[in-house]
């Protein structure tokens, strides 16, 4: 009996290893398919049928879904360059021809917005895996002086900022410096304070252990609660007067995607005061 018993034991444990085998390397990489790193396969070479079709059947589905990612990118490749010429050109003629300075300005708007909205979507259908950002300490408030020297002139809109002068964040600039314009613009467009019908940003910035937070916020109208959770969902816009503008409704599904490359994170909330808060969370540098 106690042989048997030994013999089932080491038996149960061996068939156990072989199945709890294959599904943590299951799991390894279906986390690197929701990273958006194709290039993991399973081994089709398992000795149980099962296991073996199993494997099979990811390997092709990550095949096929990495075929579509990229002719996903190279069609909209394709025609984000076909179509910036023409509207170079159609700019240029606007500029030549139309008379009507009004008619002017409305033509060229039209223009500036179909090529933003490309860009937008050139933007967000860019593949770009955590492990290919390169991050590195970044002294926050003086890079954030620097970003914001170009809209201190500006007349349609006023920011004063409160952040910490010694605060150093783990950070791609260039990453983070296209997140913050594009929140900076999100504001300028949609938050006007409607007493003065000019953007009144405030950005605010503390540490919290080993996060960084900064808050950018408006004066605006906000936006109703129900629609909180869905603004950074590509191509969804609130029919409020916040959207009573042009864009392609997918400003800050691009800062949600990029600032979580980065470890951090992405909320927005209507603060109490009124207006519509953005909120970054930063890995701070300890």
């Amino acid at each position: 009996m106690a042989i048997a018993l030994v013999a089932t034991v080491a038996a149960s444990a061996a068939i156990a290893g072989l199945i709890n085998r294959p599904l943590r390397q299951m799991g390894v990489a279906l986390q690197h398919v929701m990273e958006g790193r194709w290039n993991h396969r399973l081994p089709e070479d398992s000795a149980t049928r099962e296991i073996r079709d199993l494997n099979q059947g990811f390997n092709q589905m990550v095949h096929r879904l990495q075929q579509a990612d990229e002719e996903r990118t190279l069609m909209l490749a394709g025609i984000s360059h076909d179509l910036r010429t023409p509207l170079s050109r159609l700019r240029l003629e606007v500029e030549l021809s139309v008379a009507d300075p009004e008619v002017r300005r409305h033509m060229a708007q039209d223009i500036e917005q179909a090529q933003n909205t490309l860009g937008q979507f050139m933007a967000y259908a860019r593949p770009q895996a955590p492990q290919s950002v390169e991050l590195k300490p970044l002294p926050f408030e003086a890079w954030l002086q620097e970003v914001l020297e170009p809209y201190r002139c500006r007349p349609d809109m006023t920011v004063t900022c409160c952040v910490p002068a010694d605060v150093q964040v783990y950070a791609e600039p260039v990453g983070l410096e296209r997140s913050l314009v594009n929140v900076l613009e999100n504001a300028i467009r949609y938050g006007k304070t409607p007493q003065t019908d000019i953007s009144e940003i405030s950005i605010q910035g503390w540490s919290e252990e080993e996060w960084f937070e900064c808050v950018i916020r408006d004066q605006g109208p906000g936006v109703p609660e129900e629609a909180l959770g869905r603004l950074t969902q590509p191509f969804y816009r609130v029919n409020t007067s916040r959207t009573d503008a042009h864009g392609a409704g997918l400003g800050l599904a691009i800062v949600e995607r990029t600032i979580a490359h980065m470890g951090g994170q992405l909320s927005v909330a209507n603060p109490p005061q009124g207006g519509l808060s953005v909120h970054l969370r930063l890995r701070r540098v300890r």
